[in-house]
Parts: structure tokens; sequence; C-alpha cells
């Protein structure tokens, strides 16, 4: 690995060096193998050097974390006892490549619920872009569910014939790879590390990775992927992939799709901490707006909010929601609007002919509420959007034999077959819908946003008129039952 690290600083036009820049608030001192501690270390402001970066798991119980009352101790020296084994094998590895500092977000971040704590997450998970874009390596434990699971393992390896061999006394040793590209589905089992939210953005973000399990490390970098395979004869290095965000073009007309896989890989993982949803990919977030150059809004683009929207929650092991919004979050918990696939929790899916689509709706305007007026790409506590389109008043039905939401005109419910059916985001009870003749009078809108797809929206209780909430998305399967009935209303969406 060492000679992928020097070959890629010397010859990879499209990896960053990284090897004089400004290092972050803190970064854990690791300093050589005669030192018996390392400490947390915090450089005079602007001081520049080199660092790694490292991901894992935390795990339930993490052993230290940096908090008010322990920064100065960790300043002092971290204890070695108290080191969790993922961590002190990073610090191993770091020493053992030659490098001093090594940034670990549960030792260099504030931890905890404190005031003192919150304010410096808050300034510190605004920087996730910086410090691991600006990271000269990122260690990743792959395998590990728990910080002290460790990610230097002794190796099990997988020994078979070269075939075609005449003489089957020779025998290659190989060491069973493992592609790590985080959206790709060609992976039954998902290595640990691919559930966690915040590692997608620390993967995706470094020029360079070396990642450990227990059969394999393997290296990465913007233009080369390699493993350490046992053979007499070293193998060829396998080609990875051309440099991610250097490829991307401001006027590419797919980059909307790159956004929308990201998305839908981050919704694929969970998060220790709910409200963390935006904050977990703030730094890809920062990173793609320097392409786009579109102004950002909970997890959705400027230039392509009638298409974001799209989204649609997607049932695995079943095609009807499983829980209530109340099952997922306590009363009074906010985390976005509803319109964004931020308020949602699960996997979730977009149109496949989402850019074919012609618009049929107009975006009047847009806005949240940051909870750091200096992180635009963080934590929010408000926001709406405003949309004129074509609307029709709705009922729904569940059909049991299809298995399938479906809509009908509120007006012709006893009369004309279902012109659309809806991707719910979170499981109803009909009774709140269609118990009481006010929940059946409610008035429920679904609103055309492009040729076949748009929302389906209700009023907000004791709301402004005109104010909804999203409650899913219809594709239509009736084009002329929706024309002949639709009227044209301007809608505000919190």
């Amino acid at each position: 690995m060492t000679n992928c690290l020097e070959e890629c600083i010397t010859n990879h036009d499209s990896c960053r060096a990284n090897v004089n820049v400004e290092l972050p608030t803190r970064v854990v001192n690791v300093g050589d193998s005669s030192v018996t501690k390392s400490r947390l270390y915090e450089p005079p402001s602007g001081a520049k050097d080199q660092y790694l970066a490292l991901s894992y798991c935390w795990g339930k119980g993490a052993t230290i974390l940096t908090t008010s009352t322990t920064l100065e101790s960790h300043i002092e020296g971290l204890d070695p006892e108290r080191i969790p084994r993922t961590i002190a094998d990073a610090i191993t590895v770091t020493r053992r490549l030659g490098f001093r500092y090594l940034w670990v977000d549960a030792l260099c971040i504030l931890q905890g619920d404190g005031k003192a704590e919150r304010a410096d997450w808050e300034k510190e998970s605004a920087r996730m872009d910086q410090y691991y874009g600006n990271s000269h390596l990122l260690l990743s434990a792959m395998d590990g569910y728990h910080c002290d699971d460790g990610m230097l393992h002794a190796r099990t390896a997988t020994v078979y014939y070269n075939p075609g061999d005449a003489d089957h006394s020779e025998k290659r040793l190989n060491v069973s790879s493992l592609t790590f590209w985080p959206w790709e589905e060609r992976y039954s089992d998902r290595p640990p590390i691919t559930s966690r939210g915040w590692t997608l953005q620390e993967h995706l973000l470094p020029p360079r990775m070396i990642a450990f399990t227990r059969t394999s490390t393997i290296w990465e970098c913007n233009e080369v992927k390699a493993n350490d395979h046992y053979s007499r004869d070293p193998q060829p290095q396998e080609k990875c992939r051309e440099s991610y965000w250097n490829s991307l073009q401001h006027d590419d007309p797919q980059l909307p799709l790159i956004w929308n896989d990201i998305v839908i890989e981050f919704c694929r993982r969970g998060l220790t901490n709910p409200h963390d949803k935006l904050s977990a990919i703030s730094g890809l977030a920062g990173r793609y707006q320097k392409v786009c150059g579109a102004k950002y809004f909970a997890g959705s683009w400027d230039k392509t909010l009638i298409t974001d929207l799209l989204w649609a929650r997607k049932y695995e092991g079943s095609s009807t929601p499983m829980h209530t919004y109340e099952h997922y979050f306590p009363a009074g918990f906010y985390r976005a609007p509803t319109w964004p696939w931020a308020s949602m929790e699960g996997h979730i899916k977009y149109p496949e002919d989402l850019l074919e689509q012609d618009h049929k709706a107009s975006i009047l305007s847009c806005s949240v509420d940051l909870a750091n007026p200096e992180d635009s790409f963080g934590r929010i506590f408000g926001g709406n959007i405003v949309v004129r389109g074509h609307v029709v008043s709705i009922r729904l039905n569940y059909d049991q034999d299809s298995r399938a939401y479906r809509l009908y005109l509120s007006l012709h419910y006893d009369t004309m077959s279902a012109f659309a059916f809806a991707t719910l985001d979170w499981d109803i009870k009909f009774e709140d819908w269609y118990g009481s003749d006010e929940n059946r009078d409610k008035h429920r809108l679904c609103i055309l946003l492009v040729q076949y797809y748009g929302l389906v929206i209700e009023p907000v209780e004791g709301g402004k008129t005109n104010v909804y909430r999203r409650v899913g998305r219809f594709e239509l399967s009736e084009e002329d039952v929706w024309y002949r009935h639709a009227r044209i209303e301007t809608v505000t969406i919190v």
C-alpha cells in the first residue's frame, strides 16, 4: 500500500496531493513508534501540514470521546487503555506510513449535549467537506460494527489453483477482493460501514483511501483500485474509475442524476441521531454545489426543484408503508419540511424517466430557516415551497388485490375508475382519513409537477388557506381524466 500511495502522489494528475493543507481545528498527534501516548493537538490558526482521516462505525457505548470536560486531559495525552481498538489501529497505521496527524471525529469534535459541545459540533460539522476533502489519505475500517472491533486482523485467505496449470503443486494464494463503490448493487453482503449514513461522504470526499477488511486491504483513488494479492508474481492494479468529481461538468444534462444516486445511497443508510440527516451529507452537498452552482434547500437544488420533489419511498419487502411517522419520531420532532427527501426515514427512489418528463408546474419561491446561518447545508428548523400548477381534489383507496393505493376524483368517486396510483411517504390510518365526515371532506389534492408525476398533499391543520403538507407521490395513469377536471392553483407546501 505504501507503493500505491507513492505512485498516486507522484503520477496521478487527477488525485489531489493534499501535502500542505490547513489543519483542522483539532487533530490527534500520533508521534512515532517511540511515543507511548498520542495526544489531541490544537494547531495554531492557519497552520499547514498533511493529515490522515479515519472512517469507522462507532457502535454503542463508545469508550472515549472528547467533551468540554475531557478536552484538556486529551491534549495532555490519550490514555492507551481507553482508546478503542479501531482508533488504536488507525494510530498504528498512521505512524507506520510516516505521518504525524490523524483526524478522528469522536476525538476532534466535542461530543455531547452541552452548550459548548453543541456549538463546537455545529461549527465543525459544517467543515466536513474541508476536513475529509483535504485529508491526505482516508483509513476505512470496513468490517467493524463497533469502534472496538479493530481494523488490523489476522487474515483468513482463500487458496485456489491457477486454472489450466498442469502441475497443481504450485498454488496461488489470493485474498478475497472487495470492490467498494458505495451505490453499486453487485454485492449481496454490504460491509458494516456502508450501513452508516456519515460514512458515504467520508469515503467520497478524500482523494484516496485504504480500506481494511478481515480478508483484504484495498487501495482506491481517483485513478486506480488495487488489493493485496498474495502471489508469486505481482498482480496488475485494477483500473478503478476516472476522477469522480473532476469529471462532473455543470452543464452536463445528466448531473442531476448523480445527485439523485448519492441521495438514494445515503437514504439506505442509518443514523444514530435522526437530527443528523442533513448534516451527514453536508460535505457532499458542498462539493456538488461547486460543480452545479445551484442554491441548496434541505437536500434539493433551485435549478432542479421540480424533479427533486419527485422522490418516493421505496418499500423493501412490501408494497405498502410499514410504519407511521409517529413510529419513527417523537412528538415535536422536526428535521425538514415534508417536501424534501430529508423528511423521510427509509429507502427512496426516483422515476427512471425523470429527465424525459416535461415540466407542468412552476416554483414561485422556496426558503428554509437555517439553524446555523454560517452552514447552508446543515440543520434547519423550518421551510416552505410555493408551487403553481394543475390540481384536482382526490379520494384515496387501498386495492388489496394489487396492493396499491389508487386515487379517485372526489366528485366522481362512485362513478369513475382511478386516474392515478400513489406511493405514500408514511403509513396512514384510514379512520384518520375517512373515519368522520370532517376527514372525509378534507380538501386533499394532487398537484401535477411533470408530465406523469406529481405530489399528493393535504391541508395543514390550523394552517392558513392553501398551506399543505406532502403525504406522497402519484403517477398518472389516465391523462384525459386529469386534464378534464384539473384547475390551476398556487399552493404552499411546508
